[in-house]
């Protein structure tokens, strides 16, 4: 969720892709789940989804999931625009 809070700290609802997570945490020494998908599926609060499938391969948080990050990671949307390749 650290990763995914630093994202939309600095992109907003920009999507990620998992290969992004796993490079973002393999940068800054965390150790995440090998199913990076499940996990950003599964996750809820409140019984509401925190994240949803953007394409292939891409995930961005819901509504729900952009109160829970603000929340609970102190962070405010970001402006930036991904630049894709």
């Amino acid at each position: 969720m650290s990763i995914a809070a630093y994202h939309y700290s600095q992109y907003g609802k920009e999507p990620i892709s998992y290969d992004e997570v796993r490079q973002i945490a393999g940068d800054v020494g965390l150790t995440i789940p090998e199913r990076v998908d499940m996990t950003f599926k599964s996750a809820k609060e409140k019984g509401k989804s925190l994240f949803q499938n953007s394409g292939r391969g891409k995930t961005k948080p819901t509504v729900h999931g952009e109160t829970y990050l603000k929340e609970n990671f102190s962070v405010r949307k970001g402006k930036k625009k991904k630049i894709e390749e």
